[in-house]
């Protein structure tokens, strides 16, 4: 227990979100991993994919830049609406990392209301994966919640692992390129 307390007490937690210690310590120890909802207990044959970029929910882009710039020493790259026209995309290049902020337009949109809702802070992370239509039906015979499929369009291939199925995390799945456009990892490992 002084261990687990020990880390606990040095959790930095992000965004306005307010965790008391003794909540996440009871919550670590009642954990049983029986009772997880996935299906299967056989280990992956390979990792689904790699990092390509982590999705950070913010209420304005040109206010957290600087923090970004400045602060983590990323490059700015470019900034523009998404397609859908729900929000703003700020793109920032850290060591070929890419860092997305996320800035609601719609004020009535998914991501004004997950602002409300948890403040700014980590939105999703973003794995390149190949095969993505294979995996996503492996995915969901495993019992994972696989949600917003877009497997139609060839030029934009993703999926999202529902936070319900990962911890809280929504993970997104991409098979095409990223938002730093950088080749696939599995097309430069082939070469």
């Amino acid at each position: 227990m002084c261990c687990l307390r020990r880390r606990c007490d040095d959790l930095t937690l992000f965004g306005p979100a307010r965790i008391h210690r003794r909540t996440v310590v009871s919550s670590l120890l009642q954990y049983d991993a029986g009772t997880f909802p996935i299906r299967s207990t056989a280990m992956a044959s390979e990792p689904i994919g790699r990092l390509d970029h982590i999705g950070i929910a913010v209420h304005s882009i040109d206010a957290a830049r600087p923090f970004f710039e400045d602060v983590l020493g990323a490059r700015f790259r470019s900034a523009g609406e998404d397609r859908s026209g729900e929000f703003r995309v700020g793109l920032f290049d850290l060591h070929n990392l890419c860092i997305e902020l996320l800035e609601p337009i719609n004020p009535d949109g998914f991501l004004a209301k997950y602002l409300d809702r948890r403040g700014e802070g980590i939105h999703h992370l973003t794995l390149q994966t190949p095969d993505l239509e294979e995996k996503v039906v492996r995915l969901e015979e495993q019992g994972v919640r696989v949600v917003d499929k877009h497997l139609s369009d060839p030029g934009f291939l993703d999926a999202f692992i529902s936070p319900k199925s990962a911890h809280g995390i929504l993970f997104q799945l991409g098979q095409t390129p990223g938002p730093l456009n950088n080749t696939p990892y599995w097309e430069t490992e082939e070469s």
